[in-house]
């Protein structure tokens, strides 16, 4: 017997239309369930139809519920967002039915997929590496980065350690999962101590932390939500964490060889879910939280706290991640070298491979092109198609649907010759999408190339309101245009606590200033700067007065420098800056500007005042890491963590010091590009 979707018991089929063949065994076979659940032939409405009929309904069933697609996931919280998909049925538009199954560690993951009982799954790089040895026929294909590590991971140890190198005979706690010993691998890099002098104890995530607090351990490699706890006790910290190894603990989809020939479509469908559930969780924000906050029995407070150390790569970002040659692959080669020296995996097994395959789903977002240069693409015949009858020096302004094109025209007044889109963010407006009705302010469609691995355009438009088109409709979409859209423009770049750059729009900024710095050998310097004791602040005088000290401290910086500099805000306390000067300069700029927010009483709120102070760390494209984006960044983390290691309160560069050569191998491996499209 089966149901359509919604139908979750046989009491649900009071009253409602049931079919049976034209035979005797149909009513005997219905009336015996009905009478499990109470009901009789009389509670339904019975339909007799031939056999064929049956079949072809039971067809369309399976097909309106989807093809069922099982996702292996751990306790992280990247991985809720899977958990929410299947929870809101976000497969279903795509054909899938999605089912997450929980596996408790990231060790017993790895033997389901090993054994086969798990065909994908949501891993880190270090566990895919080990499956690879383990089973070289299952080694899996990497078909969707889902988040990067930038601090989440992390090894705590009581206050009495001061450094990693102190770990020496000491005991330190870890699960037994190869991310957990590369994290402690890396974490001993450089320092005068190698594992084997460490006492390893193995235990699961719960278990570590309880020793931890007992004393039975001196260190832990843990992770959120599990150390939740620990970061808000003073009696330990943090030794080390994935945020001084940019690019090499990243989260991916993991596919096994012979599911990703045979469900090739489904894989395909994953992703598109994936993105779904992203696009869900912004849209509903407070629900979204809840949810994933309630399956790891933490508050939604607390499930946003432990998002904080993790990245989200925007969609547009994947193709270049899982390139051939793209960072993703060079991190896995990283981690083979070093894993093979530790005598961590055989020195010839292979390694998993990613792959843009299963990308077609994904959205590649084309910014301020004329729309010659786009009709000019190659591979485009459908979208050439499209626009054809568009004149070459218009702008391109379409309400779009997967299907149709509800609405399309050059409206050259809109925007100049370029088809204008905003990238990811501001959300969409929910609504309709014909004209005439409610459009909605983002409209979203993909538009297939002609070849296997098609690159899939978004189209974002500025439709909102839609009436026929007149001279109201003019008049509104103008006045969209001249208000509107700067200010979704802004709120896409701007942090609103700081007022200055966030993350992303200060990353792209930097990408584009670096790359035109590298063309003319202009001099430039990164500075990656914390604010000391900064949750001290928000413990003593509430988290109004924190955010005050985020502001003023962001007032401050940018006050300090040029308006061809570039200042942003990270994420929490951590901002970075990055000036047109040399490295020198640079530093003593930054340490003028440390002691001008040294002496600046910031007013708390509650009628008191703090001094705050700054760790920074600069790095100058004249040293090892040149006019690379995350090699900057991971050069001036390294010296921010020599800052901080001796004390707080100053600002270290390291290539000044004469040692940048030789801390260069902490950041080895930070190939992540944090820019965007």
């Amino acid at each position: 017997m089966a149901a359509r979707p919604g139908i979750g018991s046989l009491a649900e089929l009071r009253g409602r239309r049931v079919g049976l063949t034209l035979s005797t065994l149909g009513p005997y076979v219905l009336s015996r369930a009905l009478e499990q659940a109470g009901l009789s032939l009389d509670d339904v409405e019975v339909r007799t139809m031939p056999l064929a009929a049956i079949g072809g309904s039971a067809l369309w069933l399976q097909w309106r519920q989807g093809r069922q697609l099982s996702v292996s996931i751990t306790s992280w919280p990247a991985n809720e967002y899977l958990y929410l998909a299947e929870q809101k049925q976000l497969g279903k538009p795509f054909g899938i039915d999605l089912r997450v199954t929980q596996s408790s560690s990231l060790a017993d993951q790895r033997l389901g997929f090993v054994n086969g009982d798990v065909d994908v799954m949501a891993t880190t790089l270090p566990e895919a590496i080990a499956v690879c040895q383990e089973a070289p026929a299952r080694c899996p294909q990497l078909v969707l980065v889902l988040d990067e590590s930038v601090g989440a991971d992390r090894l705590l140890a009581r206050v009495g350690l001061a450094r990693p190198a102190a770990l020496a005979g000491q005991r330190v706690g870890l699960e037994r999962t190869v991310l957990a010993e590369y994290l402690l691998l890396r974490s001993l890099e450089g320092q005068p101590v190698a594992i084997d002098d460490l006492q390893l104890r193995f235990e699961g995530p719960v278990a570590l932390i309880e020793l931890l607090r007992a004393g039975e351990i001196d260190a832990v490699v843990t992770y959120p939500p599990y150390d939740l706890s620990l970061r808000q006790d003073d009696r330990f910290h943090e030794l080390f964490s994935s945020r001084r190894m940019p690019g090499e603990v990243v989260d991916v989809l993991a596919v096994a060889p012979e599911t990703a020939r045979t469900r090739r479509s489904d894989i395909q469908a994953l992703v598109r879910t994936w993105w779904a559930a992203q696009a869900y969780a912004r849209r509903h924000r407070t629900e979204a939280v809840g949810l994933m906050a309630q399956r790891q029995q933490i508050s939604p407070g607390e499930f946003q706290q432990s998002e904080l150390g993790l990245r989200y790569p925007e969609p547009g970002q994947q193709r270049r991640l899982l390139a051939a040659d793209g960072p993703v692959a060079r991190a896995i080669g990283g981690m083979g070298a070093l894993l093979r020296t530790a005598g961590r995996i055989p020195p010839d097994g292979p390694l998993p491979r990613p792959t843009t395959a299963f990308l077609a789903a994904s959205n590649v977002a084309l910014v301020g092109l004329p729309l010659p240069h786009v009709l000019q693409l190659p591979h485009q015949r459908h979208l050439r198609e499209l626009f054809a009858e568009c004149p070459s020096t218009s702008t391109l302004i379409a309400c779009l649907t997967r299907d149709e094109v509800v609405f399309q025209g050059p409206l050259s007044w809109i925007g100049g010759d370029v088809l204008m889109t905003i990238r990811q963010y501001p959300l969409a407006l929910e609504g309709g999408g014909r004209c005439g009705e409610r459009a909605s302010l983002i409209t979203i469609t993909d538009v297939q190339a002609a070849r296997t691995e098609a690159l899939t355009f978004v189209l974002k438009v500025f439709l909102a309101g839609l009436l026929p088109l007149s001279a109201g409709c003019v008049g509104l979409m103008f006045q969209l245009r001249r208000v509107l859209i700067p200010e979704l423009l802004q709120l896409a770049q701007i942090d609103a606590l700081s007022g200055i750059y966030n993350r992303r729009a200060f990353s792209e900024a930097v990408e584009e200033l670096l790359s035109r710095a590298r063309q003319t050998e202009q001099p430039m310097a990164m500075a990656l700067i914390d604010v000391d004791f900064f949750k001290q602040i928000n413990d003593t005088h509430g988290h109004d007065a924190g955010d005050q000290v985020i502001r003023q401290v962001s007032e401050l910086l940018r006050a300090a420098v040029r308006g061809s500099d570039l200042v942003g805000r990270l994420g929490g306390d951590e901002f970075a800056i990055l000036v047109q000067l040399p490295g020198d300069g640079a530093t003593l700029m930054l340490e003028r500007t440390r002691e001008r927010i040294n002496a600046t009483a910031i007013a708390t709120g509650d009628g008191q005042q703090v001094l705050v102070n700054l760790s920074v760390g600069v790095a100058s494209t004249a040293g090892p890491a040149g006019y690379g984006l995350s090699e900057l960044m991971g050069a001036a983390d390294a010296a921010l963590y020599v800052a901080k290691d001796r004390g707080r309160g100053q600002v270290v560069n390291l290539e000044t010091e004469g040692q940048g050569a030789a801390r260069r191998g902490s950041a080895s491996f930070g190939y992540w590009q944090v820019g965007g499209v």
